[in-house]
C-alpha cells in the first residue's frame, strides 16, 4: 500500500492548520524592542530599525541581558536637569508611513518617585504635544499623560492611578484617525458628553492585573476646540524616543522592555492578550 500520498495530504493540512492558527493569533507589530538578545534589534515586520544609545556624561542607558529576556536599562546616571541631561535610545520608525489606526504598548517599571515630567515613549517627532506624533509621559502628579497628534491635552493628563516605584506597569493606547470630521470614529464608537467621538483608548496593567480601559478624545477638545484628529503622517525621518525626549531634558529614571507598535487599532482583548504573553521576567 502506498502510504506517500496520506501522508503528504496530512503534511499540507497540518502546515494550513498551523498557519490558520498563527493568522488568529493577533495582529503583528511593525515594531518589537523585547531586548531579549542584550540588542536593540527590531524584530517587528518592518525591515531595519535596530535603537541607537545616546548617554548623559555619567552612563545611564544600556540594553541589559541580566535577566531572563533582557530590557532597555535606564537606572544609573540619569538626570532631569538642563545641566546634566540623561541619555535615550531612539531609532527609525519611518516605515509606518500614514497612518490611520495605531496602537503602542510597552511595559515600564519606575526605580525612583514620580519621575515628574518623563518621556516614556515619543513616537514622531522629537518631543510629546507635535503635529504627527504621539507620546506617554508622565505627569507632574507621578500619573500619566498622553499626547496624539499635537492635540488639546484637556482629557488627556492624570490618566489612571499614581503610579508606584518598582512596579511593573503595562501601558498600551491607541489612536483611531480614520474619521476626521463626523462625531464618531468608525472603530471608537463611543460618544462624549459634548458629542464628540472617543477616539483613543488608554490602557493600564500590571504583572497580575488585567488591563483597565481608559477611552480618550483626541481633538476637538476645549477650550478651543480645534480639530486635531485624522491621521498621522510618519516621515521617514521619524524616530521613536524611548526614556526621554530629542534634547535630553526629560529623562526617565528606571525600565523599559517589549515595546510595541502595530499599525491598527486593537481591541480590549488583544490587549489584554498582549499584556500576558509579554510580562518582563
Amino acid at each position: 500500500m502506498n502510504r506517500t500520498k496520506p501522508l503528504i495530504y496530512s503534511a499540507i493540512l497540518l502546515a494550513t492548520f498551523v498557519g490558520l492558527q498563527t493568522s488568529a493569533s493577533g495582529a503583528e507589530p511593525l515594531y518589537r524592542y523585547s531586548f531579549s538578545s542584550g540588542t536593540g534589534e527590531n524584530t517587528g515586520s518592518a525591515k531595519g530599525g535596530r535603537l541607537e544609545i545616546i548617554n548623559s556624561p555619567h552612563g545611564g542607558v544600556t540594553i541589559s541581558a541580566n535577566d531572563a529576556e533582557g530590557l532597555l536599562d535606564l537606572t544609573t546616571g540619569q538626570a532631569y536637569q538642563k545641566a546634566d541631561p540623561a541619555g535615550v535610545a531612539f531609532g527609525s520608525v519611518g516605515g509606518l508611513g500614514t497612518v490611520e489606526g495605531l496602537t503602542v504598548a510597552f511595559w515600564f517599571k519606575s526605580t525612583q518617585e514620580k519621575n515628574p515630567n518623563a518621556r516614556l515613549v515619543v513616537l514622531g517627532g522629537s518631543d510629546a504635544g507635535e503635529q504627527n506624533t504621539v507620546s506617554v509621559t508622565i505627569s507632574g502628579s507621578g500619573r500619566l499623560n498622553l499626547y496624539i497628534n499635537g492635540a488639546d491635552t484637556t482629557n488627556l493628563i492624570d490618566l489612571g492611578p499614581e503610579l508606584e516605584p518598582d512596579v511593573w506597569y503595562f501601558v498600551a493606547f491607541t489612536y483611531d484617525g480614520t474619521s476626521p470630521e463626523s462625531t464618531n470614529s468608525k472603530l471608537q464608537q463611543g460618544v462624549t458628553t459634548d458629542g464628540n467621538g472617543k477616539n483613543g483608548q488608554l490602557y493600564i496593567g500590571t504583572v497580575d492585573g488585567a488591563v483597565s480601559d481608559i477611552p480618550v478624545k483626541v481633538g476637538l477638545t476645549p477650550p478651543d476646540y480645534k480639530d486635531t484628529r485624522g491621521p498621522l503622517v510618519l516621515t521617514a525621518g521619524a524616530k521613536i524616543w524611548l526614556g526621554n525626549r530629542a534634547d535630553l531634558q526629560r529623562g526617565f529614571v528606571g525600565m523599559i522592555d517589549n515595546v510595541e507598535v502595530f499599525k491598527e487599532v486593537l481591541g480590549q482583548a488583544e490587549v489584554e492578550e498582549l499584556r500576558k504573553t509579554t510580562i518582563p521576567r
